[in-house]
């Protein structure tokens, strides 16, 4: 049986998976961290074997434009390492490198919209994997 987590700084994430997904086992590792932080959580968990479901850089927002980053990995145990993954989150995090970022703080709506984003990109995958 496959173990998959969710490793997010939104609090968005964290309320709505249980509800939409009650029957799915989903971990969600909701940690209040930067946009960078959640990346190098990300990059631990495929160091332990995870293997990424749903791209670290997903949508058009730049990395220094939005302070959420959910990302599903699946931590099932497998035979081997999947370089594919450390490559994906290796990119994802040299990318973000080239951004200077963003310490400014957002009005409550608009953190709100983006954290809808993020849940939106994320649950997009979320129900892809469900349904096949």
């Amino acid at each position: 049986m496959r173990t998959l987590v969710i490793v997010t700084n939104n609090p968005l994430v964290k309320e709505n998976v249980p509800k939409k997904y009650p029957s799915v086992k989903i971990e969600i590792d909701y940690k209040e961290i930067s946009f960078m932080d959640t990346l190098k959580a990300v990059r631990d968990m495929v160091h332990m074997g995870g293997k990424i479901l749903t791209h670290p850089l997903d949508g058009s927002i730049k990395p220094n434009e939005t302070p959420y980053e959910s990302v599903l990995l699946d931590k099932t145990p497998e035979e081997g390492f999947d370089m594919k993954s450390l490559d994906l989150i290796e990119y994802a995090l040299n990318t973000c490198e080239k951004f200077e970022e963003n310490d400014r703080i957002h009005e409550e709506k608009v953190q709100k919209d983006f954290q809808t984003l993020d849940w939106t990109l994320l649950d997009s995958g979320l129900e892809s994997l469900v349904l096949h």
